[in-house]
């Protein structure tokens, strides 16, 4: 080989690489406005008759088309999901037309009825089943046409809310409610309005029925979307419209169910024997159902009152849903010489779905939750954990109902058990740029819970494994100084440090590096367009500390720049703020980024804020410190 000539080699290697980098996929630009919708509905006509306000009938009939392969995917079976004890499920009849004009009929082979998923672990609750019915022939260009009745009996209470709102198109839909006479329904005034005439069959005088037409045009798929009142119109009703008469219904069946018996006191007075304070007595009890008492079974509002479980049953049957659990835990904190309350609770975004002040919805508060007061404290016992501290919940911000007293508040834990989130970071730079850094995370609130169960639960090993991640995650070249540390006391904290060699990249007079781990995308913005609202659905309170010691002789030359963004509405503010402070032959550097924002539907014309939020806290150069050395 002459000389010279792998050079020359290389010289094209390099120039076909950099020329390999500069290539990029040319794409065709798609129509905001070309839409391909999956199904076409050709007439969707759903009609529910009230008979009273305890049982109902719901017949649905549809016809549609379908036009690509995942509309084939996605619509080639119907599952039906109901539970015997009170619903009944008919298919009436089902067809496609294929596009050859032929015609197919679902047959008895093609329709399986199974178990629910929860149905083994917990079968002393009647049995819930999910009807599959396997469409034959479905394929693109088919035609579907299907008609379900579903009768509904003895149910506590009526509950309805259609919306028409979605992405394929609808070319008519028929929506018809009939109710009974001397049946007290509560209306949304979507609803009202269409009360145009009498129910047939039923006395004109009283009974009533309401009809709407319409159809809808297709429109671009979205995720992140609020509820359906913020995207159209919807028809809401209910036979259950105060929260204080759905309290005192639960509670007529929950109360009594509470009692302690003898082998709850016994049990009671087993678990509480080494307790010395009455938060000692709480957590024995919480800890032996999260250890001994399984979590089986479907929410108690999807079967009759009638199925809630005395205490002493579930204690003996070592299994209960979420309810029977809560019923259980609430007679075992009574005999213990406490004095707990039920609470009802809905989640933290229940508000965006309750738009009506008149029109409650009790559906929204389906989680049986206990709270109780202890050495003067108030413990919250919600979702029952080993890890969590009685005094934090994962219901904060959450409206409730104490069933006691049928009024609806919202939790709000002591300040010191609120569940917040801290990150700090200290680092101490040398002349040169090599660095010590310490990493220091305390967790707070809720936020403790999932941190003392996950290194609880971690194997040595794994501990070790995640330690070393951490050095990886600050720098390839950083090395472990002294153990990985974990204090699960609360604040549940783990710290770890690090020495790094060339932390921070010398150039002349100067020397730079990137902040660790920075939150850079704070809200949910995705796509650079929206065309609908958007639900930001997560509380985030949350704070990042950078302290950076200085070396001697080197001032700040750029920092991140400060920045205070407050969100549309009261979805809350973002802020990043930076501040030096000479100590003596060194400055210290000290950068904080604070989010808190709450859940909130964002507009469409408001979205454009999210992005460029986002966009700027994803920039290199927000999160780059540059020292500079000080001329003499």
């Amino acid at each position: 080989m002459a000389a010279g000539e792998p050079y020359a080699q290389l010289k094209d290697a390099l120039k076909d690489i950099e020329y390999s980098d500069r290539q990029s996929p040319v794409l065709a630009a798609k129509s905001k406005t070309q839409l391909t919708p999956d199904i076409r509905t050709l007439n969707n006509e759903l009609t529910i008759t009230l008979d009273d306000a305890h049982n109902w009938t719901r017949r649905r009939a549809v016809r549609k088309q379908v036009l690509t392969y995942a509309g084939k995917k996605n619509h080639s079976e119907i599952k039906l999901n109901y539970n015997p004890v009170w619903e009944t499920v008919t298919l009436d009849h089902a067809t496609v037309t294929l596009k050859d004009g032929g015609t197919r009929t679902v047959s008895p082979e093609e329709i399986n009825i199974m178990d629910a998923p929860w149905v083994a672990r917990a079968p002393r609750y009647p049995a819930a089943k999910t009807m599959v019915i396997s469409l034959p022939g479905v394929e693109e260009g088919a035609t579907i046409d299907t008609q379900i009745t579903t009768t509904h009996k003895n149910k506590p209470w009526f509950a309805l809310s259609q919306s028409y709102f979605g992405f394929d198109p609808i070319d008519a839909y028929t929506f018809t409610l009939n109710t009974a006479a001397g049946v007290n329904l509560s209306t949304n005034p979507a609803l009202a309005a269409l009360a145009d005439s009498p129910a047939e069959n039923q006395n004109p005088k009283t009974g009533t029925r309401f009809r709407v037409s319409g159809s809808r045009t297709a429109s671009p798929r979205e995720g992140a979307l609020p509820p359906r009142s913020y995207l159209g119109p919807v028809y809401q009703a209910t036979t259950l419209n105060n929260p204080a008469d759905y309290a005192r219904l639960i509670n007529d069946a929950v109360a009594p169910l509470a009692e302690p018996t003898g082998a709850v006191r016994a049990k009671a007075a087993e678990l509480t024997a080494a307790a010395k304070t009455e938060t000692d007595r709480v957590v024995a009890i919480r800890d032996y159902i999260a250890r001994h008492v399984r979590n089986a079974g479907p929410n108690f509002t999807d079967l009759p009152l009638s199925c809630l479980t005395p205490a002493e049953k579930t204690l003996a049957d070592a299994y209960g849903n979420t309810a029977d659990r809560a019923i259980l835990l609430a007679a075992l904190l009574r005999a213990a010489g406490l004095e707990p309350e039920f609470l009802l609770a809905a989640s933290r975004v229940t508000k965006f779905y309750w738009q009506e002040d008149d029109l409650f919805p009790a559906d929204s508060f389906s989680h049986l939750a206990v709270r109780v007061q202890a050495d003067g404290e108030t413990c919250y016992l919600d979702h029952l954990s080993l890890y969590a501290d009685p005094h934090a919940t994962s219901l904060e911000d959450c409206m409730v109902i104490a069933l006691a007293t049928g009024k609806i508040e919202t939790i709000t834990p002591a300040p010191k058990y609120q569940t917040t989130s801290r990150t700090d970071w200290q680092i101490i730079l040398s002349p040169e740029g090599d660095a010590a850094v310490t990493f220091t995370a305390p967790h707070y609130g809720a936020n403790h819970e999932s941190l003392k169960r996950r290194f609880t639960e971690m194997t040595p090993e794994d501990r070790d494994r995640y330690h070393q991640s951490c050095m990886t995650w600050i720098s390839q070249a950083a090395q472990p100084r002294g153990g990985f540390e974990t204090n699960l006391d609360y604040p549940a904290t783990y710290s770890f440090s690090a020495d790094v060699a060339r932390y921070a990249v010398r150039s002349g007079d100067y020397l730079y590096f990137q902040l660790p781990a920075a939150s850079t995308s704070p809200t949910p913005a995705g796509p650079d367009t929206r065309i609908h609202p958007l639900f930001a659905t997560a509380h985030r309170d949350s704070t990042i500390q950078w302290t950076i010691t200085l070396p001697e002789g080197l001032e700040v030359e750029a920092a991140p720049e400060n920045l205070s963004w407050t969100g549309p509405g009261d979805y809350g503010h973002v802020a990043v703020t930076t501040a030096t402070k000479p100590e003596n032959a060194r400055t210290t550097l000290t950068i904080t980024q604070t989010i808190n924002l709450n859940p909130a539907v964002i507009p469409a014309a408001s979205y454009s804020t999210l992005l460029e939020l986002n966009r700027r806290l994803s920039q290199p150069s927000q999160w780059r410190v540059l020292l500079k050395k000080i001329k003499k």
